[in-house]
């Protein structure tokens, strides 16, 4: 702690791990992220095959936004939405919006898209 004009400040360490200890984490990540992807690939490949049978479109919705440091990144996510819902520019979607489709509200509503 620090203080300026009697004011305390609390000094950030960006540096808060050791190296190994970073390495560790990093590993942890990976292995982590890697059996999550392995055991929820059926769920993903499922809602791939309801979403392509029960409306026509593509299976996924892309959509620009600003990320980390304000880089751009492209989201990725299962589409729950009529194809070119959006032609007339962006819009918020509300429980009863009819460019939902029927098992699109299913996947908002359990959060699966």
């Amino acid at each position: 702690m620090s203080s300026i004009l009697g004011t305390p400040l609390i000094l950030v360490n960006h540096r808060l791990m050791p190296a190994w200890q970073e390495l560790t984490k990093l590993f942890l990540d990976f292995v982590v992220s890697f059996i999550a992807i392995i055991m929820l690939l059926p769920l993903g490949l499922f809602l791939a095959i309801i979403v392509k049978f029960t409306s026509r479109g593509s299976i996924f919705f892309r959509q620009e936004r600003i990320g980390r440091y304000g880089k751009p990144f492209v989201l990725i996510k299962f589409r729950s939405m009529i194809t070119n819902s959006e032609e007339k520019g962006p819009a918020l979607s509300s429980k009863l919006d009819n460019r939902v489709t029927s098992f699109g509200r299913f996947m908002r509503k359990t959060r699966l898209e």
